[in-house]
């Protein structure tokens, strides 16, 4: 039970961290952005980068953020409930992870309807959305 209390306390100070950081070096990129904008800096220069960030945000930020969000929640229930004989628990976290038929058979064991509750649903999916939005309205300032 301590090595899963550990592996819920690290997991959850990782996800906490990489959020810390996407949304740090989001808002650096986003002044980047903002002086990418003049007349005299050229079209596809603003266009790489809004690439290149629209990459960074939907490939590497959410699907990073939303994997450690689900490593958090399956130590999170192994601590709240016993999951040892009960036909529904997964056996280890990538199965948790990967497998949704038998993420949402151990949920629902849990008597959790989703993993998208509001904080997660704000900072995990709200705010990629928003920087997306962002740079995609760079783009259309420019032209």
């Amino acid at each position: 039970m301590k090595d899963i209390k550990n592996a819920w306390k690290m997991n959850e100070s990782l996800l906490q961290s990489y959020r810390s950081t996407f949304m740090i070096s989001q808002s650096i990129f986003l002044v980047v952005g903002v002086l990418l904008l003049p007349p005299y800096v050229p079209l596809w220069l603003m266009i790489g980068v809004a690439v290149i960030n629209l990459v960074i945000i939907w490939y590497i930020w959410f699907r990073t953020v939303r994997s450690r969000a689900l490593v958090v929640d399956y130590y999170k229930i192994q601590l709240m409930y016993d999951f040892s004989n009960h036909h529904d628990f997964c056996e280890t976290v990538s199965i948790y992870e990967l497998n949704i038929k038998k993420r949402k058979l151990m949920n629902k064991a849990a008597g959790l309807t989703r993993n998208w509750r509001k904080t997660r649903l704000k900072l995990d999916l709200g705010l990629p959305i928003i920087y997306s939005l962002l740079w995609i309205a760079f783009v259309f300032v420019k032209l």
